[in-house]
């Protein structure tokens, strides 16, 4: 999966699963995405690239922002990038 491939896909309510308590994960298959992305920012361009797509993701009609951005922590995947449509991606 590309970085431009990547979708909202996952980021519904139907994505996330119940895991025997009141805390919802998303699906394996949205995690491995997000650590399959954040593999693939190996440089300053992709990051940067990867930023402007997350930013223009996340003002879609198809994408949870607010979930996105608890992807990393829900996954437990340490980012290059942020999953947050507001974040500066010139720095």
């Amino acid at each position: 999966m590309g970085v431009a491939d990547w979708t909202a896909d996952g980021l519904d309510d139907g994505a996330m699963k119940p895991t025997g308590s009141s805390k919802r994960q998303p699906q394996e298959e949205c995690c491995s995405a997000v650590a399959n992305i954040n593999a693939a920012a190996t440089t300053p361009a992709i990051r940067r690239d990867l930023c402007r797509c997350f930013k223009k993701a996340g003002h879609g009609a198809c994408v949870v922002s607010d979930k996105a951005k608890q992807l990393p922590r829900l996954c437990d995947v340490r980012v290059a990038v942020p999953i947050d449509p507001t974040v500066n991606c010139g720095s």
